[in-house]
């Protein structure tokens, strides 16, 4: 039994170094993969140096097509972005009726002349009582509304209109003009209207239904 003992202890510790054997050897290689000659430390700092190379020469080949632009064309001037001060609108209210329409691009003026953008954006501040596309204001529905212009280039300038939307006088299906107000009448017996003038009265006749309410 002793014997026995002796021998599977011998067993053991025979087993035991040869483990420690070829622990050591994977380590051996394992080091080698990342310490060697041809190893990953090596290669990742000539991978390094190869990069810092090309990126040198880059620089070399610009600095060269610079000289070379200035040479030919003289020294290239900094390109400076102008930004806008200023937004005017040639008016700044204006009253409309129900579905008419102002074109407000029209009076637009942007300062200075040579700024770099002069995009702008129009808004309305009550788009049920008038829209804007572009500059054209449309009057929706009796009430009033600003209409807001302003850059694009974050310079935040900006410019305002107020438009007062009045309700179309009808009378009877036939429109009564701006400056008029409604006297009596049908349109079957002629509509008769007036400007607050004395003996300014205008007829509206049974012929003429449906056209300008003047003459």
């Amino acid at each position: 039994m002793k014997k026995y003992i002796q021998n599977k202890n011998g067993i053991t510790l025979i087993a035991l170094i040869v483990t420690i054997i070829i622990l050591l050897i994977l380590s051996g290689v394992t080091l080698n993969m990342v310490l060697g000659e041809n190893g990953l430390v090596n290669q990742a700092k000539e991978s390094k140096n190869e990069y810092e190379e090309m990126v040198k020469n880059a620089q070399g080949d610009i600095d060269k097509l610079h000289n070379e632009l200035i040479a030919e064309k003289g020294d290239i001037p900094e390109v400076t972005e102008i930004k806008v001060t200023a937004i005017r609108l040639s008016q700044t209210t204006a009253e409309l009726e129900v579905g008419e329409t102002l074109n407000l691009a029209t009076g637009l003026t942007i300062e200075p002349g040579n700024a770099t953008n002069k995009n702008v954006i129009w808004s309305s501040s009550n788009s049920t009582v008038a829209t804007v596309n572009n500059g054209t204001v449309t009057a929706v529905s009796e009430g009033s509304a600003t209409i807001i212009v302003k850059s694009t280039d974050g310079s935040n300038v900006s410019a305002t209109c107020l438009i007062t939307v009045k309700k179309e006088d009808i009378i009877d299906g036939v429109t009564i003009p701006e400056g008029y107000y409604y006297v009596g009448g049908t349109k079957d017996t002629g509509i008769v209207i007036s400007d607050e003038e004395a003996d300014n009265e205008r007829y509206k006749g049974q012929t003429d239904v449906g056209k300008d309410l003047v003459g």
